[in-house]
């Protein structure tokens, strides 16, 4: 599984669940938009994990959405090799049983799995910057699925790929194309809240 994260000056929170997941064949590309301190290169060092990649790239904001193209393309060019992808940001917690119970969901021809609930502050469409913590029930529409929730077979989210870049909902767009594509029923919901958002 590659765990794709794009970040700016931020602590790297993905690297702490990462490391403690139950499922360990995992790999990260740890994405920095632009030039950084050095405090977080020699963090991401101490960690001394070969499962790691850490690139810096050249500024281009836009909540890092280029970047995840860019990482998709280098995936289907073979740079980095993976059976599954999950695209996310750098200060996400993914909880310890994360990946094993998003892996458990693929059988038959199932495209993607997302997990039940998430910790957001967005609580509702309504008020998406409300900053009031709680729990979010998933589900397959807009304003209820997080990037973070998801996991796609590599050769379908390489095949998606991640073209809305100037949107801040633009993990939705990547949703919906593969939902276009292969139908809703080609997702399925795996029990658990597995994801800390921010």
């Amino acid at each position: 599984v590659l765990f794709i994260a794009p970040m700016f000056d931020a602590f790297p929170e993905i690297i702490s669940s990462l490391v403690c997941q139950t499922h360990k064949n995992w790999e990260l590309l740890l994405i920095h938009d632009g030039p950084q301190d050095k405090k977080i290169n020699n963090l991401i060092k101490a960690f001394d994990d070969k499962r790691i990649t850490y690139i810096r790239k050249e500024r281009v904001e836009k909540w890092g959405h280029p970047l995840r193209q860019w990482a998709l393309n280098e995936i289907k060019e073979g740079k980095f090799d993976a059976d599954y992808i999950v695209i996310t940001n750098a200060d996400n917690y993914h909880m310890p049983t994360y990946t094993e119970y998003l892996l458990s969901g693929f059988k038959n021809n199932i495209v993607a799995t997302y997990c039940q609930k998430m910790v957001h502050s967005y609580l509702s469409p309504q008020q998406p910057y409300d900053h009031q913590f709680g729990v979010i029930e998933c589900k397959l529409e807009k304003g209820y699925l997080d990037c973070a929730c998801v996991m796609a077979r590599k050769d379908i989210a390489c095949e998606t790929g991640w073209r809305d870049t100037e949107t801040h909902s633009s993990d939705w767009t990547y949703f919906e194309d593969i939902i276009k594509k292969y139908g809703a029923q080609s997702f399925v919901n795996v029990p658990g809240c597995l994801i800390s958002h921010n």
